[in-house]
């Protein structure tokens, strides 16, 4: 094993503790708030008349209210602040951040509020990237886009994403069920995870304890960790589980990997770094690395 490789095992994951950044958000402009309250008034009737779970209001009214709205990633999470005392179900506010985050011209978006929001990332479009530097209890469900978490996340990163989704931090579980179903995306752990959740490739260099096994169509799961994982439900592990020994016996496979690591690796204690590493892979990373793979093991008959 690498030097590197044996320092990341020993390192404490960054991202237990939510940043503190202090710094001045910009006020929302009238267009921005008049749209907020509109959206707000609908969930909250949701909420406290109708006594009904605002999810699926929440989720359709924030992509109708903010259709063709144009605004920074400051301005929406400075929305957000100038609200937080007005309304009583704030915590929705993550679909309608997602929403506006969804109308940016932006490729790619940073959430930084330490504040803690669900559902931040909802359905991210698939050309962009967006990065949690802050602290969220659910980050990027059903994100056809590139994740990638640099902060802390109370439950899940990537619920039913068919993105890629890279975990440098802290979260409960790393993919898994969302409101879409199944995850279809490549996952890749750097960072400490407790659950692997299910998906279609997941790459495990960081530290996790369980895989999550409850899954239909399960895929492949690469533990480059030397510690065995285990099965959260204590059946039907993931279709192929390549432990590193296993992935040892395939030279070109472990070259490619250990490629993969230097690359990602760049962006272990800095954010922006961790965006260049991402970028460097190409035009739809997720995608490529998940073929690269697939053909490798092909050649392999594993």
């Amino acid at each position: 094993m690498s030097r590197l490789e044996q320092m990341a095992y020993k390192m404490q994951p960054a991202g237990h503790e939510a940043p503190q950044d202090r710094r001045k958000y910009q006020k929302p402009n009238k267009k921005l708030q008049k749209a907020f309250d509109e959206w707000a008034k609908a969930v909250h009737y949701r909420v406290a008349i109708v006594q009904i779970p605002p999810y699926t209001v929440a989720r359709e009214k924030a992509a109708e209210v903010t259709k063709g709205l144009r605004c920074t990633a400051d301005e929406a999470q400075g929305l957000f602040l100038a609200n937080l005392d007005a309304f009583p179900a704030i915590v929705m506010y993550g679909y309608f951040l997602s929403a506006l985050y969804n109308q940016m011209p932006d490729k790619t978006i940073v959430y930084d509020l330490k504040t803690k929001l669900d559902h931040v990332g909802h359905r991210l479009k698939k050309e962009k990237t967006l990065v949690n530097v802050g602290a969220s209890d659910n980050f990027g469900e059903d994100s056809q886009g590139t994740i990638i978490n640099h902060g802390k996340v109370t439950y899940i990163v990537g619920a039913g994403a068919s993105g890629f989704l890279i975990n440098y931090r802290y979260c409960r579980q790393l993919g898994g069920y969302g409101t879409n179903g199944e995850p279809t995306g490549l996952i890749i752990n750097l960072g400490k995870a407790e659950c692997v959740g299910s998906g279609s490739l997941g790459i495990n260099y960081g530290r996790t304890f369980f895989v999550e096994t409850d899954s239909k169509n399960p895929g492949i799961l690469l533990n480059l960790n030397p510690k065995p994982v285990r099965s959260l439900y204590n059946k039907n592990m993931w279709t192929k589980l390549y432990d590193r020994s296993k992935c040892e016996q395939m030279p070109e496979l472990m070259n490619y990997l250990n490629n993969l690591r230097d690359k990602l690796e760049q962006g272990r204690l800095d954010w922006k770094k961790a965006i260049n590493a991402v970028k460097e892979l190409g035009e739809n990373p997720g995608e490529k690395i998940r073929h690269d793979i697939e053909q490798i093991l092909r050649k392999y008959n594993a």
